[in-house]
Protein backbone atom coordinates (compact mmCIF):
# COMPACT_ATOMS: atom_id res chain seq x y z
CA UNK A 1 0.00 0.00 0.00
CA UNK A 2 1.63 3.25 -1.17
CA UNK A 3 1.06 6.68 0.28
CA UNK A 4 0.89 8.58 -3.03
CA UNK A 5 1.25 12.35 -3.28
CA UNK A 6 -1.37 14.02 -5.46
CA UNK A 7 0.71 17.22 -5.18
CA UNK A 8 4.38 16.54 -5.94
CA UNK A 9 6.74 17.11 -3.05
CA UNK A 10 9.04 18.98 -5.44
CA UNK A 11 6.21 21.49 -5.93
CA UNK A 12 5.47 21.72 -2.21
CA UNK A 13 9.15 22.41 -1.46
CA UNK A 14 8.89 25.67 -3.41
CA UNK A 15 6.67 26.94 -0.59
CA UNK A 16 9.35 26.47 2.07
CA UNK A 17 10.91 29.59 3.54
CA UNK A 18 14.68 29.80 2.90
CA UNK A 19 16.55 27.68 5.42
CA UNK A 20 13.35 26.11 6.76
CA UNK A 21 12.36 22.48 6.27
CA UNK A 22 8.77 22.93 7.43
CA UNK A 23 5.70 24.30 5.68
CA UNK A 24 2.90 26.16 7.42
CA UNK A 25 -0.27 24.21 6.59
CA UNK A 26 -3.72 24.31 8.11
CA UNK A 27 -6.18 21.66 9.15
CA UNK A 28 -9.47 21.66 7.23
CA UNK A 29 -11.13 20.14 10.29
CA UNK A 30 -9.92 22.52 13.00
CA UNK A 31 -8.86 25.48 10.85
CA UNK A 32 -5.65 25.70 12.87
CA UNK A 33 -2.20 26.13 11.39
CA UNK A 34 0.43 23.45 11.94
CA UNK A 35 4.04 22.93 10.81
CA UNK A 36 4.75 19.95 8.54
CA UNK A 37 7.20 18.57 6.02
CA UNK A 38 6.22 18.41 2.33
CA UNK A 39 6.23 14.61 2.63
CA UNK A 40 3.49 14.78 5.29
CA UNK A 41 0.71 16.47 3.30
CA UNK A 42 -1.22 16.25 0.02
CA UNK A 43 -1.12 12.47 -0.06
CA UNK A 44 -3.53 9.57 0.01
CA UNK A 45 -3.18 5.84 0.41
CA UNK A 46 -3.07 4.15 -3.00
CA UNK A 47 -3.93 7.42 -4.73
CA UNK A 48 -2.36 6.23 -7.99
CA UNK A 49 -4.52 3.09 -8.09
CA UNK A 50 -8.03 2.53 -9.37
CA UNK A 51 -8.55 -1.24 -9.71
CA UNK A 52 -12.33 -1.20 -10.06
CA UNK A 53 -12.51 0.82 -13.26
CA UNK A 54 -9.35 0.12 -15.28
CA UNK A 55 -7.69 -2.99 -16.64
CA UNK A 56 -4.38 -1.42 -15.55
CA UNK A 57 -5.16 -0.16 -12.03
CA UNK A 58 -2.06 2.08 -12.08
CA UNK A 59 -3.04 4.12 -15.15
CA UNK A 60 -3.11 7.37 -13.12
CA UNK A 61 0.30 6.54 -11.66
CA UNK A 62 1.64 6.07 -15.18
CA UNK A 63 0.25 9.47 -16.15
CA UNK A 64 1.90 11.07 -13.10
CA UNK A 65 5.25 9.54 -14.03
CA UNK A 66 5.28 11.63 -17.22
CA UNK A 67 5.31 14.91 -15.28
CA UNK A 68 6.39 14.53 -11.66
CA UNK A 69 10.06 13.61 -12.20
CA UNK A 70 10.50 16.61 -14.53
CA UNK A 71 8.44 19.14 -12.61
CA UNK A 72 11.20 20.75 -10.50
CA UNK A 73 13.53 21.24 -13.46
CA UNK A 74 10.66 22.56 -15.59
CA UNK A 75 9.79 25.19 -12.99
CA UNK A 76 13.45 26.23 -12.75
CA UNK A 77 13.71 26.48 -16.55
CA UNK A 78 10.55 28.58 -16.79
CA UNK A 79 11.82 30.92 -14.05
CA UNK A 80 15.06 31.28 -16.04
CA UNK A 81 13.09 32.17 -19.17
CA UNK A 82 13.91 28.90 -20.90
CA UNK A 83 10.42 28.08 -22.11
CA UNK A 84 10.23 25.32 -24.70
CA UNK A 85 7.34 23.28 -26.07
CA UNK A 86 8.43 20.40 -23.83
CA UNK A 87 8.42 22.64 -20.73
CA UNK A 88 4.94 23.90 -21.65
CA UNK A 89 3.78 20.29 -22.06
CA UNK A 90 5.16 19.34 -18.62
CA UNK A 91 3.62 22.40 -16.94
CA UNK A 92 0.24 21.94 -18.67
CA UNK A 93 0.09 18.21 -17.93
CA UNK A 94 0.98 18.64 -14.29
CA UNK A 95 -1.48 21.51 -13.77
CA UNK A 96 -4.21 19.49 -15.51
CA UNK A 97 -3.47 16.74 -13.01
CA UNK A 98 -3.65 19.17 -10.07
CA UNK A 99 -6.92 20.59 -11.37
CA UNK A 100 -8.61 17.19 -11.55
CA UNK A 101 -6.98 14.68 -9.23
CA UNK A 102 -7.04 16.15 -5.75
CA UNK A 103 -9.50 14.67 -3.25
CA UNK A 104 -11.18 18.08 -2.88
CA UNK A 105 -11.80 18.26 -6.63
CA UNK A 106 -13.20 14.72 -6.62
CA UNK A 107 -15.68 15.84 -3.92
CA UNK A 108 -16.69 18.80 -6.12
CA UNK A 109 -17.14 16.46 -9.10
CA UNK A 110 -19.18 14.01 -7.01
CA UNK A 111 -21.45 16.83 -5.86
CA UNK A 112 -21.93 18.06 -9.45
CA UNK A 113 -22.59 14.50 -10.63
CA UNK A 114 -25.20 14.04 -7.89
CA UNK A 115 -26.96 17.25 -8.96
CA UNK A 116 -27.10 16.03 -12.55
CA UNK A 117 -28.47 12.65 -11.47
CA UNK A 118 -31.17 14.37 -9.40
CA UNK A 119 -32.23 16.35 -12.49
CA UNK A 120 -32.47 13.11 -14.48
CA UNK A 121 -34.52 11.14 -11.92
CA UNK A 122 -37.93 12.48 -13.03
CA UNK A 123 -37.08 11.66 -16.66
CA UNK A 124 -35.80 8.17 -15.85
CA UNK A 125 -38.75 7.34 -13.60
CA UNK A 126 -41.44 9.00 -15.77
CA UNK A 127 -42.88 5.72 -17.04
CA UNK A 128 -42.11 3.72 -13.90
CA UNK A 129 -44.25 3.02 -10.93
CA UNK A 130 -42.45 4.65 -8.03
CA UNK A 131 -42.97 2.77 -4.75
CA UNK A 132 -45.39 4.46 -2.39
CA UNK A 133 -43.63 6.64 0.14
CA UNK A 134 -40.47 7.04 -1.95
CA UNK A 135 -39.64 10.72 -2.26
CA UNK A 136 -37.29 11.15 -5.22
CA UNK A 137 -36.28 14.62 -4.05
CA UNK A 138 -35.08 13.27 -0.72
CA UNK A 139 -33.59 10.05 -2.00
CA UNK A 140 -29.95 9.54 -1.06
CA UNK A 141 -27.50 9.32 -3.94
CA UNK A 142 -23.96 8.21 -3.20
CA UNK A 143 -21.23 8.72 -5.80
CA UNK A 144 -18.23 6.44 -5.26
CA UNK A 145 -14.92 8.32 -5.05
CA UNK A 146 -13.09 5.85 -7.29
CA UNK A 147 -15.77 6.34 -9.95
CA UNK A 148 -15.03 10.08 -10.02
CA UNK A 149 -11.29 9.34 -10.01
CA UNK A 150 -11.82 7.08 -13.02
CA UNK A 151 -13.70 9.84 -14.87
CA UNK A 152 -11.00 12.45 -14.32
CA UNK A 153 -8.30 9.92 -15.16
CA UNK A 154 -10.02 9.26 -18.48
CA UNK A 155 -10.20 13.01 -19.13
CA UNK A 156 -6.46 13.28 -18.56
Amino acid sequence: MANDHFVAQTYLRHWLRPGNKLLHAYSKVSGKEFPCRPADICREWNGDLNPEYFEDPNVLGEFRKIFEPRWRQTVENIHAGQITAEKKFIAAGYWAHLATCTPAWRRVCASAYECELRKMLPIVTKDMEVPRGLDLDRMSIEIEGDFIKSLVTKWL
